[in-house]
C-alpha cells in the first residue's frame, strides 16, 4: 500500500504560474521504509529514495490502476483522508 500525501495549499491559486504547476508531493508506503515524490503531468511519475522509478498511465483508475513496465495492477485499499490518498 502507499500513502500520497500532498500540501493543502495546491488547491489554491493566486497567479498564472501557480495555477500551471505541475500537482505533487511526497509517498511511502505502509511501513514507511520506500519513501520518495510524486508529480502529476502526461502520468503519475513516484520517484523512490532509492533512485527507482513508477510510472502510471492516466486516467488513474483507483479500482485497477496499471503501472508501466510492471505486470499486475494497483488497487485503492481505503477511502482518502484529507490531504492523503492511499492506494
Amino acid at each position: 500500500m502507499y500513502v500520497f500525501e500532498w500540501s493543502k495549499a495546491n488547491g489554491t491559486y493566486d497567479s498564472l504560474a501557480s495555477l500551471n504547476q505541475n500537482p505533487k508531493g511526497t509517498v511511502s508506503d505502509e511501513t514507511s521504509r520506500r519513501n520518495g515524490t510524486w508529480t502529476i503531468g502526461e502520468e503519475l511519475e513516484i520517484s523512490w529514495a532509492s533512485g527507482e522509478r513508477e510510472k502510471w498511465p492516466m486516467p488513474l483508475k483507483p479500482a485497477a490502476q496499471s503501472i508501466s513496465g510492471v505486470t499486475g495492477f494497483a488497487t485503492r485499499l481505503s477511502r482518502t483522508l484529507a490531504g492523503k490518498s492511499q492506494i
